[in-house]
């Protein structure tokens, strides 16, 4: 099986020099052992790895402004824990193991069985969308976001343009109220914070 790992790995890795993402038939269990060797980012999708290669520049500043965010309005409030991408998120039934780039859980985490890493609790989930992976993360992966019961909101921001789409779970558990706010003169509502898009986007230049 190592030996199996280790030629899954380097074919991701040659792939990736000239893909952005990649896409392989596997199992979950395999999926397993590549997330725990692999130095890129990696997820789960029903029935197949997907594998990305760096994040741009800008990318990583839009993440970082919004944990800065996150973590100083949480400070205070509850027990509450802010991560970035090397926390997996786990879909109900195993059908999907995901890397979001900021995670917000309310309480404990509560762990995939034999893990430490992979949690099942997210009350926040927030993607930075790119060229690459915006189809998956707005089709296939908000579907499975969607089902993952503890979760309170999805949020995804384009780093092209100042652009974020909020998808809040109402009272209903299968009803979420989606809001698009599409100016830098707006103001976005993350759980109960108030959070101008000037703030998000600080030092972001818009690069196609």
């Amino acid at each position: 099986m190592v030996a199996e790992v280790e030629n899954l790995i380097d074919s991701i890795r040659e792939r990736l020099k000239t893909e952005e993402m990649v896409r392989i038939p596997a199992s979950i269990e395999e999926y397993f052992e590549i997330a725990n060797e692999s130095e890129f980012k990696i997820e789960y999708h029903e029935g197949e790895i997907i594998a990305m290669g760096k994040a741009s520049f800008f990318h990583e500043v839009l993440v970082g402004n919004l944990i800065w965010l996150l973590k100083d309005y949480y400070r205070t409030i509850g027990n509450h824990f802010v991560t970035g991408s090397n926390i997996g998120v786990m879909a109900p039934e195993r059908k999907g193991g995901y890397s979001p780039d900021v995670v917000v859980i309310e309480g404990q985490p509560v762990f995939r069985s034999n893990s430490v890493s992979d949690i099942l609790n997210p009350l926040i989930l927030i993607e930075v969308l790119s060229n690459a992976t915006i189809d998956y993360d707005l089709s296939s992966k908000l579907l499975n976001y969607k089902k993952i019961p503890s979760l309170k909101q999805i949020l995804f921001v384009n780093q092209y343009e100042p652009e974020v789409m909020s998808y809040t779970r109402t009272k209903e558990p299968n009803v979420w109220l989606n809001i698009d706010y599409l100016s830098i003169e707006n103001t976005v509502i993350i759980d109960n914070l108030t959070v101008p898009m000037t703030e998000i986007y600080d030092k972001i230049e818009f690069v196609k």
